[in-house]
């Protein structure tokens, strides 16, 4: 299966809040707030699309005063396991590198293996923790990422 990274744009939004939708982990965004992130300055929102054009993943990372926090990154469950949280991941950084970010700072539920998987292999270590952060009562891990 061969899929295609690209920013993110207006038309996208519908295919976006059905990723969402397959993903009761992730945070529940309106298609208001899609939109605002997708015009606010010093934010790369990206989207994964299959051979057909279907959106299967995004990532929203935001780049301010040497920094970069990743907002969310999804896969749709359908494309799982294929690589592609990783792909998106390492993409958010590069973006976030380029833009000046010395380090990616994100949170990930406790309750989340396969995602802080993701990140520890990725080179992310904890540096902290939210209690009862989430709507589940599951504690937020903090994690971050040098990226220079």
């Amino acid at each position: 299966m061969s899929a295609e990274l690209r920013p993110a744009g207006p038309q996208d939004v519908e295919d976006i809040l059905c990723v969402q939708a397959s993903r009761p982990d992730l945070p529940c965004w309106s298609a208001d707030q899609i939109r605002e992130e997708l015009a606010a300055e010093n934010v790369f929102f990206e989207v994964l699309t299959d051979e057909t054009g279907k959106t299967i993943g995004y990532f929203v990372t935001r780049c301010l005063s040497g920094e970069s926090e990743l907002r969310v990154i999804a896969v749709a469950p359908d494309a799982a396991r294929k690589g592609y949280g990783r792909r998106l991941l390492m993409r958010a950084e590069a973006l976030a590198a380029r833009a000046g970010a010395a380090v990616m700072k994100l949170e990930v539920s406790e309750g989340n293996s396969a995602a802080q998987g993701l990140y520890a292999g990725a080179g992310y270590c904890v540096v902290g923790r939210r209690a009862n952060y989430y709507n589940d009562g599951s504690d937020a891990l903090l994690m971050d990422k040098n990226l220079k």
